[in-house]
């Protein structure tokens, strides 16, 4: 699919998804305004993603939510770098580094990364990560949007630290641009995010990480 032309159809876009927030919250049992494959697919390639993320590092910036399941509570300083490159079998290995709670020592997960389908798109519009170790643990995060470079927004229905379900909205960001979001990105996230909490996961003092 082509993707739409940088200009008065990103603004289009931009509406269509916050209007799309608004629609999901009222009518809970449908599928969020933006997991339309014929509308939106153009932006929603997880399987060109995942390839990315088996050659760069990549950050949370942002996130719905900072209590996790798999990262603990008042989780931050996280970001994900892949180990082996195997995005051929649409599958990447990945070591995700973080922070919790008052804890200034860096934890670590290595987590199967694959992309999936969700929401009856034909193509691969999500990816699933998968822990390693004992206790397996398993979450699918579909792609809202990517910039094709730079920018990931995945929702997510992650399990907190109280064992409840929770939607939530992640914004990921290539090394590169870490420190300089694309203006588009954060506009996206703050539509999508309206009326929910935001936490800054990834700052400047996260820096000096291992």
């Amino acid at each position: 699919m082509t993707l739409l032309r940088p200009d008065i159809n990103m603004k289009l876009l931009l509406l269509i998804l916050a209007l799309g927030v608004v629609f999901c919250q009222a009518e809970e049992e449908k599928n969020p305004g933006w997991a339309d494959e014929k509308k939106f697919g153009g932006y929603q390639n997880a399987s060109k993603s995942l390839q990315r993320y088996a050659r760069s590092t990549y950050y949370l910036t942002n996130a719905t939510y900072n209590n996790d399941t798999v990262w603990g509570n008042n989780f931050n300083c996280l970001f994900m770098a892949p180990n082996k490159d195997s995005a051929k079998n649409e599958s990447v290995q990945v070591t995700i580094t973080y922070r919790n709670g008052e804890n200034r020592t860096w934890l670590k997960s290595n987590e199967t990364l694959t992309a999936i389908n969700m929401y009856n798109y034909k193509m691969k519009n999500a990816i699933k990560f998968q822990t390693h170790g004992a206790s397996v643990k398993t979450f699918n995060d579909a792609l809202v949007y990517t910039d094709g470079e730079y920018c990931n927004i995945f929702y997510t229905t992650n399990g907190s630290s109280d064992g409840k379900q929770q939607g939530g909205y992640e914004l990921w960001m290539a090394e590169k641009k870490v420190n300089q979001i694309p203006r588009l990105c954060e506009l996206l996230f703050t539509a999508l995010t309206e009326g929910m909490s935001r936490h800054i996961i990834w700052t400047r003092s996260c820096d000096s990480n291992p």
